[in-house]
């Protein structure tokens, strides 16, 4: 265990999705600006579907050898008790991710798509961050982009701050979470089913922690969306050199630049501390 720091970078409108066209031309950016090398790094893919299939195929699968093997059973209770990890699907390698094609990505429920670049250093890429990591270490990170058709949510108050209201106007919870996803982030329904309000996360204040001086700051929206991407740094933290007073490291201004004028829209960076 440990603390762990990501950056997201979301659209001003949080609503906004892009086309696959955009997606590949972000990814092209992101090769020719030198932050991501054209070849040899691999993305890898999952969607709700995935996980969906996965996690009914292995649950019919438990069920069918616990009514066999008694040992099986009782893995399978202790599974339910939270006393054995969860397995998840795995991820799917992506060939040629700026020429091929994105469909099932863009069609999904919800899909994810992670580049991992291990040792940035040694593969000669720019950092994407504003602050660097111990190099001592051979910094790696991983770059996602998350799709979704409805919200997706994640609650980066510490705990006694304001966080997204997702109660429709007229009563209704528009939070859910998806069945047979294990890792999903909260979902929130664009559209409410019972009165047809369309939930706008950027007309509300959300509060969001900040890991270096325990502050809190209010950002529209918060980290809410239908398209983001992630710096996961891990715990490999970036951190303030010659003698600059601590705080979170942001997207570096050449990096957001270029995502905003591959995506064609502006966009808001924010941190969060796992």
């Amino acid at each position: 265990m440990g603390v762990s720091y990501s950056r997201y970078i979301i659209p001003r409108d949080n609503g906004w999705r892009p086309s696959e066209d955009q997606l590949k031309a972000l990814v092209q950016a992101w090769q020719e600006a030198g932050y991501m090398p054209k070849d040899g790094l691999l993305p890898r893919f999952k969607t709700d579907a995935h996980e969906q299939e996965y996690q009914i195929k292995k649950r019919d699968r438990e069920a069918e050898l616990a009514a066999k093997n008694p040992i099986a059973r009782w893995l399978a209770k202790r599974a339910e008790r939270g006393k054995r990890p969860q397995f998840r699907a795995q991820l799917v390698p992506i060939e040629g991710f700026v020429c091929g094609d994105l469909e099932p990505i863009i069609s999904s429920t919800g899909a994810i798509v992670i580049w991992s670049v291990n040792d940035y250093l040694k593969l000669g890429t720019k950092y994407p961050l504003d602050m660097l990591p111990d190099p001592a270490w051979r910094p790696s990170y991983e770059i996602s982009i998350s799709l979704s058709d409805d919200y997706q949510y994640v609650d980066a108050t510490d705990g006694t701050g304001n966080g997204l209201n997702t109660i429709c106007k007229c009563g209704a919870e528009l939070s859910y979470h998806p069945e047979e996803i294990l890792d999903a982030e909260t979902r929130v329904r664009r559209v409410c089913a019972k009165c047809a309000t369309a939930f706008r996360p950027q007309d509300q204040l959300v509060d969001l922690f900040d890991g270096f001086t325990g502050a809190t700051y209010a950002v529209p929206g918060g980290i809410c969306f239908r398209f983001a991407i992630c710096i996961d740094c891990g715990r490999e933290i970036p951190h303030e050199s010659n003698g600059e007073a601590p705080r979170e490291a942001k997207a570096a201004k050449l990096f957001l630049e270029t995502c905003r004028n591959a995506l064609s829209t502006d966009l808001y960076d924010v941190g969060y501390w796992s």
